[in-house]
């Protein structure tokens, strides 16, 4: 039977040597990460009503980098992930409770992003046969595990690899990167002449790679990783699990990745 193994410690190894160039597909935490970023570092810079069009630039700009390496020049995700940013439920609800900001803002900083993605409709049966599997990880499959959403992300990445383009899943969820990993060293039969085109990053370590090719400055990577680890703090019910240990051990590694990358941008421009 095989077991998914342990995904970001992969990434670390190979990160460096891939391309950037992919179709893209962003899970929802990756777009949470971005405005939960800019709320925590610039909100209070910004005047109330100027809010949401500064963070709404501020996704855009991030986008705009994103689509630099997109094959297709788009960014992907599904319909009902999409449906999941839900602005109002992270910082910006300081400001909806203060009445500073109305529900009516967050729809237009959400429909605002769905702008910039390009949106597949996935259909549950397609959802259910990755959940059906023969031998998939059960804490993966089962009512605990990966939802609808999770998979969607997953069928889509397995319909754009049909034109034969590397596609990267780009999520911070440790069991969906698993499960992509599970399902590229298992090959099922349906799946197997696609599976070598999907890869599932954390979407810090591609940043980082971004960040290497001077897209992005060593300062913002940097603010990028210490951002994640206070909102890794923050996850109470991971504290001192295997999985809460996993994801800090590898946030730990990205440090390493982010300093060995400002050094090469050194060593190469003269910049970091």
């Amino acid at each position: 039977m095989a077991e998914a193994i342990a995904p970001e410690k992969r990434g670390l190894q190979t990160m460096r040597n891939i391309s950037l160039e992919a179709c893209l597909v962003l899970d929802n935490n990756f777009i949470v990460m971005l405005n939960e970023y800019f709320c925590e570092h610039h909100a209070r810079m910004v005047a109330p009503d100027q809010l949401i069009a500064a963070i709404a630039d501020w996704i855009t700009n991030q986008f705009t980098v994103l689509k630099q390496f997109a094959a297709d020049g788009h960014l992907h995700c599904t319909e009902c992930v999409a449906k999941e940013f839900l602005p109002q439920a992270g910082r910006l609800r300081d400001y909806l409770n203060s009445r500073q900001l109305q529900h009516r803002d967050c729809r237009v900083l959400q429909n605002h992003v769905h702008g910039h993605l390009c949106l597949a409709h996935i259909d549950p049966e397609e959802t259910e046969t990755l959940k059906n599997l023969p031998h998939a990880p059960r804490r993966l499959i089962n009512s605990t595990g990966l939802s609808h959403e999770d998979f969607s992300l997953i069928v889509r990445a397995l319909q754009l690899a049909q034109d034969g383009v590397r596609v990267y899943i780009l999520t911070d969820d440790h069991d969906l990167l698993s499960f992509v990993s599970w399902l590229k060293s298992a090959k099922p039969p349906d799946f197997c002449e696609l599976l070598p085109y999907i890869e599932g990053w954390s979407g810090l370590h591609y940043l980082d790679l971004i960040h290497r090719s001077c897209r992005i400055s060593t300062e913002q990577m940097t603010s990028f990783l210490k951002f994640a680890m206070m909102e890794h703090y923050k996850r109470t019910n991971l504290v001192g699990t295997t999985k809460g240990e996993f994801i800090f051990s590898n946030l730990l590694d990205l440090h390493g990745l982010i300093t060995k990358s400002a050094q090469i941008k050194v060593s190469q421009r003269g910049v970091a």
